[in-house]
This record gives C-alpha cells, sequence and structure tokens, in this order.
C-alpha cells in the first residue's frame, strides 16, 4: 500500500470521526435545550397548582423534576391507557408518543396550555 492511499485511508476516519463528534454534540445540546424548556414549562404547571388550589395532580411529564417544590401536592402518575379524574396534566411529548399508539383516546378536546408544552385538563 502506497503513502498517499494510507493518508488518504486516515484522512477519512478521521473526518468519519469527526462529523460523529458533531451529530453526538448537537444531540446532546437539543437534549439539554429540551430538557431546560421543559423545566420552564413544570414550574408554569406549578404555578397553575396553585391557582387552582389543586388538592392532586395526575402528571405525565417527560424530564425528572421535584413536583413538591414546583408547588404540586400531592402528585399521582398518569396512564395513557386508564381514565384518571380531576387534574390531570400531560405534557405534549407524552400524548404525542402515547397517542400515536392510540393512548389518551379518554382526554376531552378542551384543555388549558401551560406554559410551551403542558395541558392542564379538568375531569369531572
Amino acid at each position: 500500500m502506497s503513502w498517499n492511499r494510507l493518508l488518504a485511508r486516515l484522512i477519512l476516519i478521521a473526518t468519519i470521526l469527526i462529523a460523529i463528534g458533531a451529530i453526538r454534540m448537537a444531540t446532546t445540546f437539543r437534549v439539554f435545550a429540551a430538557t431546560s424548556d421543559e423545566a420552564a414549562t413544570h414550574i408554569g404547571a406549578g404555578s397553575a397548582a396553585r391557582r387552582e388550589h389543586m388538592e392532586k395532580l395526575t402528571v405525565s411529564l417527560m424530564g425528572p423534576a421535584d413536583y413538591v417544590a414546583l408547588g404540586f401536592l400531592p402528585v399521582e402518575p398518569a396512564s395513557p391507557w386508564t381514565e384518571s379524574h380531576g387534574w390531570v396534566a400531560v405534557s405534549d411529548h407524552s400524548y404525542q408518543l402515547s397517542g400515536a399508539e392510540g393512548g389518551w383516546r379518554w382526554l376531552p378536546e378542551t384543555y388549558e396550555r401551560v406554559g410551551k408544552s403542558i395541558r392542564l385538563y379538568r375531569i369531572p
């Protein structure tokens, strides 16, 4: 193998590794950006919980959050397959993921938008 071919292969491998690194960095940035947007939205939902004097909230929100610190008391997990009553908060992301599989059909059409990405339902 000539030096030129070896050099060309090394350059190709380096280019591929740089491209993979750039893709991973872009993906990581999107994940962190989505997480910070979601955290701000959780805070908006906490404000709604305090404003409405909610006694209980059922949630399906993406990402980790300290719901007690955000004003939710008490909090129960929501299931896209099991109907809940009272106040139900569902993130758009959860709604779209589970909705594509037939979930959340029990939710009413009307809801209050809380923050950028949370749907807040009042179900009798």
